[in-house]
């Protein structure tokens, strides 16, 4: 039996995204959560502005960008949840 390869690297994927957030101190890492699915970046937790929710998504893109790895989408599943 073949196995079947995605043309994307999930976990290599799952790295640069998690190393690109750490290095960004305008987002909240600690809250964050990143997974990868056949090139499908998801980004999940809790951020405390449109703001922090707008660059974490941006820093992924630009990071894949920069490093030419092949990507489908980045999925933007973070809850903005003002602190009180």
């Amino acid at each position: 039996m073949a196995l079947v390869r995605s043309e994307y690297e999930d976990e290599q994927l799952r790295m640069l995204a998690e190393h690109a957030l750490a290095a960004d101190p305008l987002v909240p890492v600690g809250r964050l959560a990143v997974a990868s699915e056949r090139g499908v970046v998801v980004l999940a937790g809790t951020v405390t502005s449109e703001r922090e929710q707008t660059q974490a998504v941006d820093t992924v893109r630009q990071a894949f960008e920069v490093a030419r790895v092949p990507y489908d989408r980045v999925m933007d599943e973070l809850v903005v949840s003002p602190q009180p």
